[in-house]
């Protein structure tokens, strides 16, 4: 994947919310998109500028709405937690669909909704 320009390297982030999501997560800008080597002299093709770069975001959650909530949770468990459903907005009716980050501007995801795997919203 390395070689193509147009392909991104998935990375991992993980965050742990405790008892609200409304969290602030702060993780630093993914790679820029390597642009081809400018030759010595004018005219050559200029790359994408840094500006205009997006990234897609795939937020993803693990939720165990049976382990009770603690002061001092057990690690293990809480990286245990089965995966969950995140809707995009309180009803349910939809999943949240990939984000975009874009540089230079801040991915705010709003009404954010989580359920447990398998249960309705």
């Amino acid at each position: 994947m390395a070689d193509r320009p147009d392909t991104i390297e998935p990375s991992f982030m993980r965050a742990l919310c405790m008892g609200s999501i409304e969290e602030d997560l702060i993780f630093p800008y993914p790679e820029p998109i390597a642009s081809p080597a400018r030759p010595s002299s004018p005219p050559f093709a200029a790359g994408q500028s840094l500006w205009d770069q997006e990234w897609p975001v795939r937020l993803d959650a693990f939720y165990d709405p049976s382990t009770p909530a603690s002061d001092t949770p057990d690690l293990c468990r809480t990286l245990n937690q089965p995966p969950a459903l995140l809707w995009a907005g309180s009803s349910g009716a939809r999943p949240l669909p990939d984000q975009t980050l874009r540089y230079g501007q801040e991915l705010v995801v709003r009404d954010l909704f989580l359920t447990a795997a398998g249960s309705p919203p």
